[in-house]
């Protein structure tokens, strides 16, 4: 049941975020601007990453591109539907002399990383957003 959802949920993330701009989303998920400071159970981050692991599987075998933006507003939705809360990173990549900016998203439920964390180390946030329960 959880794989449908997610690819569902990731369907309608796909239609979003090809469609409206970035703040359109925000407003949609019911995301705030901070982080969440909230504490995690043992068995709540087993039930964190089983949901970071259907994120990451599902978004590799749907027909569309999924991007580490849509990965990271689905893994805060599914967490919150769940009682759990997380903070969704936005970042740009560190190198200094780019021609073009290179953005990166990310997801974190309590110290973990559960999507968006292949290259994190090159990446430094400039934003964060939370889905509180």
């Amino acid at each position: 049941m959880l794989l449908a959802e997610t690819a569902l949920s990731l369907f309608v993330a796909w239609l979003l975020i090809s469609a409206f701009p970035f703040r359109a989303a925000v407003r949609f998920y019911r995301l705030q601007r901070g982080t969440n400071p909230g504490t995690v159970s043992p068995a709540q981050m087993l039930r964190a990453e089983h949901i970071g692991w259907a994120v990451r599987t599902v978004s590799a075998r749907v027909p569309w591109t999924c991007t580490c933006l849509m990965q990271s507003l689905v893994g805060a939705v599914l967490l919150r539907r769940r009682g759990l809360g997380s903070t969704l990173h936005l970042g740009v990549a560190k190198a200094k002399a780019r021609e073009s900016l290179e953005a990166h998203s990310w997801l974190i439920c309590g110290d973990e990383v559960l999507t968006g964390a292949s290259q994190l180390d090159r990446y430094v946030s400039v934003g964060t957003f939370t889905a509180r329960c």
